[in-house]
């Protein structure tokens, strides 16, 4: 009598069966920054040509961590300027801000960036509100300004002086 061989699905269903659930389990495992910090600074753009009206700050972090008690500074960072090291901008979060769903939180003017890239910020900022010179920009707990800054984050750009970041920032 034969035996008969207990039927296997074809190879390629496995393939697709397995990677739909990596796929499945990767979707609810919630996103934070490589670094693990629930926010952290994505991308800054400021200065561009005309008049600055696309300029925006984009947040990464965990979805739906709460931004409130946060700010987003901007400091003058020409070595030459008399307020070097002064904050330029504040921007702050209140407590209907949060990381949204897809882990991004976009500051930056509407007028701009509906135009150019057919976005709307989820706070708005007036246009010119960012530095065009050099700059550290840092996400900060609001607390903390106007005495030692708890940053959290922070990128330092320049306009080709070499004038130095601050509060240990990368350019």
């Amino acid at each position: 009598m034969a035996r008969s061989r207990p039927t296997r699905p074809p190879r390629p269903v496995l393939a697709v069966v397995v990677l739909s659930l990596i796929a499945a389990l990767v979707a609810v495992i919630p996103a934070s920054a490589a670094t693990g910090d629930d926010v952290l600074l994505n991308e800054v753009f400021v200065s561009h040509t005309g008049t600055d009206d696309t300029e925006f700050v984009e947040l990464f972090g965990t979805p739906g961590f709460g931004l409130d008690g946060l700010s987003i500074v901007e400091l003058e960072a020409d070595v030459g300027n008399s307020s070097y090291g002064a904050i330029d901008t504040q921007i702050d979060f209140g407590p209907a801000d949060a990381i949204g769903t897809n882990g991004f939180f976009l500051v930056g003017n509407p007028v701009g960036l509906g135009a150019n890239y057919g976005v709307v910020p989820d706070l708005d900022i007036a246009a010119d509100e960012l530095e065009n010179s050099s700059a550290t920009h840092a996400l900060v707990e609001t607390a903390s300004i106007g005495g030692t800054l708890v940053v959290l984050d922070a990128v330092h750009l320049t306009d080709d002086d070499l004038d130095p970041p601050l509060l240990g920032a990368p350019s």
